[in-house]
């Protein structure tokens, strides 16, 4: 029987045995429970350290100070055993060429078995390692082709479109330049500052620049993805209440309600939704909702006072108009227009994307807003009290199961995520006979213990 004492956050050092092999031994000698303390001196004796690496490298540039190519070599030192040495190594290669664009590259490495101490996983994973072989010939090209340390990194960054040392293409928020150009101007300022106060004595002052990036998750080319779908906690039945001249309405889980706004807009207020809006629209210039969840609005017009709905990062503007909105939380907030005319902007000052009938836009987090032609008769399918799914992503199916009766949605698998889906079915059956219907389809497993849906 083996008794797991809290581990704080030890990282990679559960990954490796050090004294529990010891321990196991003298318990089964003994016939006792053993418990082994190991104080500073011998816990750095003993345990993992990072791997020690020999690396070659060898890099061309161009006359301007982009990259030409990179050959380079790694060996690690294991240790006595593998362990994790051949992920680390991956890692290493991976990210051999630093967070730059390199169009011609040839990296190779091993590991070795030694009689040194173990090596194993360490913050970095490899990828320092690496690092600062690279980073050090960036600063000898520098001055060697009478650049900036800054601006030799600048010109070799990373950006939207640039493939890794790995290949792996990169779509979305790429933020090396950035970085490098904040950077620099702080730099330069604090060097403006300190330079006149040195040499003191024998101290002089020095600055160096350095890049470097590390991957989220394990990485490695391989999907990586994960999620889950949290429920809320929601009221048994349908709420209202006003306080502070705001009026706030819920709904509970598989049930709508419907709401008459002061100045004539109604709300039909899906499942598991809030409404926050003030008793009277009256001396304001807008008449601004707040909502959390998903609805349907029928905005009365009114030119003279837009209508404002906030949601989740969004907002959106009408005069009058019938649109969802939607932004249960874990989904990306979406807004499908049936008629008239919306403006869909997201928080941060982006341009907004103005939706036509027939539209829908798809907040995306950093990507911004995205607005493609919607499924109009699967979008409405809610208000009718009917699930449609009519060439919906399994992913998706799921999360709206999970929103209608306010369930927990884990996804141990995300193997059929992506996995096209086509049914419909009344919203007022039981959750288990939905859940039935879909797993009959042969898709996916699924389990469902009354509190969550699981995606096997």
């Amino acid at each position: 029987r083996v008794v797991g004492t809290q581990l704080g956050g030890a990282f990679a050092s559960k990954c490796d045995a050090h004294v529990e092999v010891a321990a196991a031994v003298a318990c089964a000698v003994t016939g006792r429970p053993v418990k082994v303390a190991l104080d500073r001196r011998e816990s750095l004796l003993l345990s993992t350290k990072r791997h020690a690496y020999r690396t070659s490298y060898k890099v061309g540039f161009n006359a301007d100070g982009t990259f030409s190519y990179l050959d380079a070599s790694l060996c690690s030192d294991a240790g006595p055993y593998n362990n994790l040495s051949g992920g680390v190594l991956m890692q290493s290669c991976i990210f051999a060429g630093g967070p730059y664009h390199i169009p011609n590259i040839s990296v190779k490495g091993k590991t070795v078995r030694t009689n040194n101490v173990l090596g194993g996983a360490f913050r970095g994973f490899g990828i320092n390692q690496g690092a600062i072989c690279i980073e050090t010939l960036m600063d000898e090209a520098a001055e060697k082709l009478g650049l900036d340390p800054f601006e030799i990194r600048r010109r070799n960054a990373l950006r939207i479109g640039s493939r890794t040392v790995g290949g792996e293409l990169l779509k979305h928020s790429v933020g090396l330049v950035d970085t490098i150009n904040l950077c620099e101007k702080l730099t330069r300022e604090a060097v403006a500052e300190y330079a006149p106060l040195y040499p003191q004595g024998d101290k002089v002052l020095g600055v160096g620049v350095a890049s470097g990036y590390k991957n989220v998750g394990v990485g490695k080319g391989v999907p990586d993805d994960g999620g889950a779908y949290t429920a809320a906690k929601l009221p048994q039945s349908v709420t209202r209440s006003t306080k502070g001249g705001t009026t706030t309405v819920a709904t509970p889980p598989a049930a709508t309600t419907e709401v008459m706004l002061p100045d004539g807009t109604t709300v039909l207020l899906a499942a598991g939704s809030k409404i926050e809006y003030p008793e009277s629209f009256d001396g304001a210039p807008t008449r601004e909702v707040k909502l959390g969840g998903m609805a349907r609005f029928n905005v009365k017009p009114d030119k003279s006072k837009p209508f404002i709905v906030q949601a989740e990062g969004l907002t959106t503007k009408v005069l009058g108009t019938v649109f969802d909105v939607r932004s249960y939380p874990g989904t990306s907030p979406t807004v499908t227009l049936y008629s008239g005319r919306v403006s869909v902007e997201a928080d941060g000052g982006r341009r907004p994307a103005i939706l036509k009938p027939g539209q829908q836009a798809v907040f995306g987090g950093k990507r911004g807003i995205t607005v493609a032609s919607a499924d109009v008769r699967a979008a409405d399918g809610w208000t009718h009290g009917v699930f449609i799914f009519d060439d919906t992503r399994l992913q998706d199916v799921v999360n709206e199961i999970g929103s209608w009766y306010n369930k927990s949605v884990v996804f141990r698998s995300r193997k059929h995520v992506d996995t096209r889906v086509h049914f419909s079915l009344p919203r007022a059956i039981p959750i288990e006979d939905v859940l039935r219907a879909l797993r009959d389809m042969g898709i996916t497993r699924l389990r469902y213990d009354g509190e969550k849906i699981e995606v096997m």
